[in-house]
């Protein structure tokens, strides 16, 4: 049942794309006549399939999943669901947009998609949309270097997209009245939910001209520090050579460029990698190409936790994940999306916590995206708390120690500034153990790990973005 009182205000809205200019139409706002759409959308959003991967499923039971976790036998498993999702979800489809090929998750919806239908009461279906559209990520705003550069989006897939849709959860009104009925949450999105950030490379949205007219240096992940310390992009110190000109795999051998010098050009075939590597599109001549991922599905109350990132070296990864990580990727996994890394997390600490009533105890488990929160230090993680990992106290306060179930789990509407304790309304937080009853959300609605939510409600422009 939707908990929707659709709003009647409406909005004309122009889209321009190639060769024509769109309109989205609204009704009357006293009518109940259907909402008319002209779409420049001439692709379907299209589900996860099957990837036919033996022993994969999706969803999986909660017992199952929350008994991978608990049993320190079960990597198998996780590592298996992991690679599940990506190879599913970056398969390729019949669907098409400006004359190339889409992948599963690009023809998946984003919160502009969804707000555009809670608005104008078209459906889902029938709003004008564009895959690729990429912004710069909230997430990044606060202090990283990595905000000015690294663009991306957020996907929703069409279950999930579907149910906050058909919940206006993305409408301030209907948050309101929730809390004034009384309610500490959001519904629960279904087990099918699934949503993604993906986020592409900086030097093909802002940067310095090609090298050559055809190379771009990429940074390449090292690792972690020896000591936690903010790990922006810009401290890594190797990087490797994208060859745009080259569809096939390019001569690079898992070799990354220290020097990294553009002006005496210190490329060599050992560093240079085509787009045959990358996962990739082309708008207006322009290359992008996917650097990461984060990728979540509903299948607990918790969800389930993995983040991708390329690297030139897929079957050696290195930390936050491991050559038996990447051991486990099936043969179904095949082209471009065969070269990323990936970690997963499905509990915030091991041996894992219940949802209510537990402690911060137990060894903390790291699942981090070197794109994503490699950068972040005390001044974002301000809702961290020290932990242990593997027998040795941690402050858990830098991006190399964050969960992303823990940081997730922190996402509530509205985001208010607590002058009292210095809550930052962003709440952000390296791996601890999360109370989903903390009276610390005392006054909110908790969105369902959904910080994507909190930084798309229509009409709190007002509100923090996280």
């Amino acid at each position: 049942m939707s908990l929707r009182t659709r709003p009647t205000v409406c909005r004309l809205r122009w889209f321009a794309v190639p060769l024509s200019v769109l309109a989205v139409g609204c009704p009357d706002a006293d009518s109940n006549a259907n909402v008319t759409v002209l779409s420049d959308s001439s692709f379907n959003a299209v589900p996860l399939p099957d990837p036919g991967i033996p022993g994969f499923h999706m969803p999986e039971p909660e017992s199952t999943v929350v008994g991978w976790a608990a049993d320190p036998d079960s990597a198998a498993p996780m590592s298996l669901h992991m690679w599940g999702l990506w190879t599913a979800l970056t398969a390729m489809t019949d669907e098409t947009y400006l004359g190339e090929p889409l992948r599963v998750f690009e023809t998946w919806y984003t919160p502009d998609d969804i707000k555009a239908s809670e608005t104008s009461g078209a459906p889902l279906t029938a709003v004008s949309r564009r895959p690729r559209t990429l912004t710069a990520m909230n997430q990044l705003v606060p202090t990283s270097r990595a905000a000015a550069t690294v663009k991306g989006f957020v996907k929703y897939d069409p279950s999930a997209a579907a149910f906050t849709e058909s919940n206006d959860l993305m409408v301030m009104s209907v948050l309101q009245a929730l809390l004034d009925r009384g309610a500490t949450a959001i519904p629960n999105f279904p087990p099918t939910a699934m949503t993604l950030k993906p986020v592409f490379a900086p030097g093909f949205v802002e940067g310095p001209p090609l090298i050559q007219g055809r190379y771009y240096v990429l940074p390449a992940w090292p690792g972690p520090p020896p000591t936690p310390r903010e790990w922006d992009h810009d401290l890594w110190g190797q990087c490797v050579w994208v060859d745009t000109r080259d569809p096939s795999d390019g001569p690079g051998t898992g070799a990354v460029d220290t020097a990294c010098d553009t002006t005496n050009i210190s490329r060599t075939p050992e560093t240079t990698y085509g787009l045959g590597r990358f996962i990739n599109f082309t708008i207006e001549e322009t290359v992008y190409v996917l650097i990461g991922m984060h990728v979540t599905s509903r299948e607990t109350t918790r969800w389930t936790w993995q983040t991708f990132w390329w690297t030139p070296t897929p079957d050696a990864p290195l930390e936050p994940s491991s050559p038996s990580i990447a051991a486990a990727r099936p043969a179904q996994l095949q082209g471009a999306p065969r070269n990323y890394a990936g970690c997963y997390v499905y509990s915030m600490l091991d041996p894992p916590q219940p949802n209510t009533g537990g402690s911060n105890t137990g060894n903390s488990v790291y699942c981090y995206n070197p794109w994503l929160e490699a950068g972040f230090g005390p001044s974002v993680l301000t809702a961290s708390l020290p932990g242990l990992h593997n027998g040795v106290p941690v402050r858990n306060d830098y991006g190399v120690q964050t969960n992303c179930m823990s940081c997730h789990a922190q996402a509530r509407w509205p985001a208010r500034l607590d002058s009292v304790n210095g809550y930052n309304p962003c709440s952000y937080t390296g791996d601890r153990y999360v109370n989903l009853d903390d009276p610390a959300f005392a006054g909110t609605l908790k969105l369902d790990f959904a910080w994507s939510i909190q930084g798309n409600v229509a009409g709190s422009d007002s509100v923090p973005s996280c």
